[in-house]
């Protein structure tokens, strides 16, 4: 499965650097579930760490962004309702895809 674009495009700077800081710091068999919380607004994007051998959250980051959030996941094709969530396996992939 593909890395999805840079998500640094649509984080501050100072927000890129701290999710970089904090993907770095996770577990490298874990990968990355880009999403929007319902109530919140589209420019709001959760990312979350998940471990890929349990399947269980490990950690997520409830993050505002410079640019729509649902729109950003959607011209990716990111599909919350399916399981086919981008996966990075690889630390660099995990922020810059």
């Amino acid at each position: 499965m593909s890395c999805p674009p840079s998500v640094s495009t649509i984080l501050s700077p100072t927000d890129a650097a701290i999710v970089a800081a904090w993907l770095n710091c996770s577990d490298p068999n874990a990968y990355v579930h880009y999403s929007t919380s319902w109530g919140a607004s589209d420019y709001t994007l959760n990312i979350s760490v998940i471990d890929a051998t349990t399947e269980r959250l490990v950690d997520t980051r409830l993050l505002t962004t410079l640019e729509n959030a649902t729109a950003w996941i959607n011209s990716n094709s990111f599909d919350e309702d399916e399981d086919d969530m981008p996966q990075a396996t690889d630390v660099s992939d995990r922020l810059d895809g």
